[in-house]
């Protein structure tokens, strides 16, 4: 009931990056990570009907093609599709201006000054690129990139592992962790690519408690299943 709930709200907000990511990290959950073959198939359904919601439901649809009706053909869709600016203004100029310093990039804040300037209309001095990879590869270059890369993904990877092994381990508790903190890194990962969520304290803060909640109750498995339990003194 309250992930319907959730479910519904993220759906009347209109956003068409939260509404996908939902239903995919909902149906995600909803599988055992050991069958992996089931799991696809349902995260290739979530795609499945994401696309069919911004099709039939015209307010998404009307955010999602410029003209606000189904296109025609692939080609159509191509040409009609809203991306609020971010294809064909704000990535191309930040990704051009990135490659003229592609290894150290141009410094902390260049790649917002850089897209303020096309963004004419907000008359501001500094504009997200609503892409924190590319931002991050215009401000730090490849080498800031790859860091940044090198934390995260290996940290998805971690906890998907931890929670297949404890599923098949029959572990529910560390399970249930494992899953959260998989989908709370992955959500970061994903909506990353259109937003600004590493910005986002609400968003990283959270995650990163539920991970140390994970990485706590590992730890505290690993103690009690030690030979030689750690003897903690009386207070």
């Amino acid at each position: 009931l309250i992930s319907t709930v959730i479910l519904g709200t993220i759906g009347f907000t209109l956003s068409r990056m939260a509404t996908g990511i939902s239903l995919l990290l909902t149906i995600i959950s909803r599988h055992k990570p050991s069958n992996t073959f089931r799991l696809l198939a349902a995260v290739t359904l979530s795609f499945v009907v994401v696309v069919v919601l911004f099709l039939s439901i015209s307010s998404f649809r009307e955010r999602t093609f410029k003209r606000g009706e189904i296109p025609n053909s692939f080609a159509e869709m191509v040409e009609t599709f809203d991306s609020s600016g971010r294809i064909n203004r704000m990535w191309p100029a930040a990704l051009a201006s990135a490659l003229e310093s592609p290894l150290i990039g141009h410094g902390p804040g260049s790649a917002r000054t850089v897209v303020a300037l096309i963004m004419t209309q907000h008359e501001r001095t500094e504009y997200n690129p609503h892409n924190e990879y590319l931002q991050v590869f215009h401000d730090f270059g490849l080498i800031g990139l790859l860091l940044l890369l090198g934390f995260w993904i290996p940290m998805m990877i971690r906890y998907w592992r931890l929670w297949n092994k404890s599923d098949r381990e029959q572990d529910v508790q560390m399970a249930k962790w494992s899953m959260v903190a998989f989908l709370c890194v992955t959500l970061c990962v994903i909506t990353a690519i259109t937003a600004n969520t590493f910005h986002y304290p609400f968003v990283t803060t959270t995650a990163f408690i539920i991970v140390g909640i994970a990485d706590a109750v590992q730890e505290r498995k690993n103690i009690s299943n030690s030979a030689y339990p750690q003897i903690l003194p009386e207070v």
